[in-house]
């Protein structure tokens, strides 16, 4: 059965949760590069803040084929989007393993991350998911970009 086509408007909608997921990651991933930092509760809910919104926003840039009619995907708002979008590298594929069995599900896995491999390189993420990102919007007509992307819109876009 072939995926529901999305009105513009439906898109505009979606498009303003869009938003809070790119800023979120963004946001939580300047905060968790202060250095000073401390080790706690604290910096342990930033970490698994970003890690939720950093597989939320790469769900949505590489699934083509959503499992659930409502999961909203790049190809609603670009159809074309698999052609011409950045590759996903390595470091980006572990993400949604490591949220699955690190961070959203209590497992019997996490026992077995060596402690050399429990640092997750927030900035190297985001700095990926940034780029890819920035192809995919650059790709999208403004018209199905509500109003909180005005502000990337006006900085980002070229003036016609």
């Amino acid at each position: 059965m072939a995926r529901k086509s999305r009105t513009d408007t439906e898109l505009v909608v979606a498009s303003e949760d869009l938003y809070y997921e790119y800023a979120m990651m963004c946001g939580v991933a300047a905060l968790l590069a202060n250095p000073n930092l401390p080790e706690s509760v604290t910096n342990n809910a930033l970490l698994e803040s970003f890690a939720v919104h950093a597989r939320s926003l790469l769900q949505f840039l590489y699934i083509d084929k959503p499992f659930r009619d409502d999961d909203v995907v790049a190809v609603d708002f670009v159809p074309n989007w698999p052609n011409g979008r950045i590759a996903r590298t390595s470091l980006l594929e572990t993400v949604d393993f490591r949220v699955g069995k690190e961070v959203a599900h209590l497992t019997y896995s996490r026992a077995n991350v060596k402690p050399e491999c429990k640092s997750w390189h927030h900035k190297m993420i985001s700095d990926e998911i940034r780029d890819t990102f920035r192809v995919f919007l650059s790709r999208v007509p403004d018209r199905l970009l509500g109003p909180s992307w005005d502000d990337y819109k006006a900085h980002h876009r070229p003036v016609a």
